[in-house]
């Protein structure tokens, strides 16, 4: 995608004093390995309008892990951590990037809880309505679901 300089998340990623005009060109990768593994990063920043090359040593790349495990048919553990490759010195930025993680993790933590919930109280579900930035959740629940038919199907 090609967007511009985020004002306040790439201050904290990158330093304000690396502030940039003009669109850069990111990659954002979600790599899904199983349901209870999930690798996410922040954006290769590619290429900056103007630029000739990109600094990897000040526009890095954090990575978020996340592990989850059932602990019984309602709860589940979720354990989640983060790396980089820039800045390995920045223990303020060390701290800010851990805050900020826990922070969004809180946010799922919050939102996993009320679907649980919605889910008790309205167990039939309608027709699912998926926006085209849809498609690879939906592609993640249909190997969910695939893999729990051919595990019942053994069960049978």
């Amino acid at each position: 995608m090609e967007t511009p300089w985020v004002s306040g998340f790439y201050d904290l990623l990158f330093g304000s004093q690396n502030r940039f005009d003009g669109l850069h060109a990111t990659e954002i990768q979600t790599y899904y390995y199983s349901p209870a593994y999930i690798r996410t990063n922040s954006g290769n920043i590619l290429k900056i309008d103007g630029k000739d090359s990109v600094d990897p040593a000040i526009f890095g790349e954090v990575r978020f892990y996340h592990a989850l495990t059932p602990e019984t048919a309602s709860s589940t553990h979720y354990f989640s951590s983060f790396s980089r490759n820039y800045r390995l010195r920045d223990d303020d930025f060390s701290a800010a990037l851990k805050q900020m993680d826990r922070n969004v993790r809180m946010q799922d933590v919050v939102a996993a809880g009320e679907i649980e919930e919605r889910l008790h109280r309205f167990p039939a579900q309608g027709p699912e309505l998926l926006a085209k930035s849809d498609v690879a959740a939906m592609r993640v629940r249909r190997i969910i679901q695939a893999k729990l038919d051919a595990e019942a199907a053994v069960a049978e």
